[in-house]
């Protein structure tokens, strides 16, 4: 399943995103947020779009905000994600590859939807390497304050 959530910034790029991937046949869940409030916070609409993410090891999600740098913040908080805020599908390609990343962060007011998709489809269509790679990012798990 793919996840999405967003605020108020996010909300248009995560409604594209979103008809995009249903309409390919995905199975979408929406954390939210469900209409434009400038009120919102990237800092509410995270931690839902998280607790379903980690209901199954095989989903992923796609969370939105301004820049995509407050939503990486938040969703990297939760022990077991991996979130990255990409640019390029180059970019997210090897965050997928060495970082096994769980999440991707987009930024809905610096990334046009054409660019979106693009990192989108490249983040579901590229596996981990593994070995390595997933040990390293198993380390991040047992870190402490």
């Amino acid at each position: 399943m793919i996840i999405f959530g967003a605020d108020h910034a996010g909300f248009e790029l995560k409604e594209y995103l979103k008809d995009y991937l249903y309409k390919q046949g995905h199975e979408i869940y929406d954390a939210g947020a469900f209409e434009i409030d400038g009120e919102d916070s990237f800092a509410d609409i995270t931690p839902e779009a998280i607790k379903v993410l980690r209901q199954d090891k095989n989903n992923k999600a796609v969370i939105i905000c301004g820049s995509g740098v407050g939503v990486c913040i938040a969703s990297n908080r939760f022990k077991g994600v991996y979130a990255a805020n990409c640019h390029s599908a180059k970019e997210v390609k090897k965050a997928r590859e060495h970082n096994g990343i769980n999440v991707l962060n987009l930024g809905g007011r610096v990334i046009s939807k054409c660019k979106a998709k693009r990192i989108l489809n490249a983040f579901l269509t590229t596996d981990s390497l593994g070995g390595k790679y997933e040990k390293r990012m198993k380390k991040l798990d047992t870190y402490e304050d």
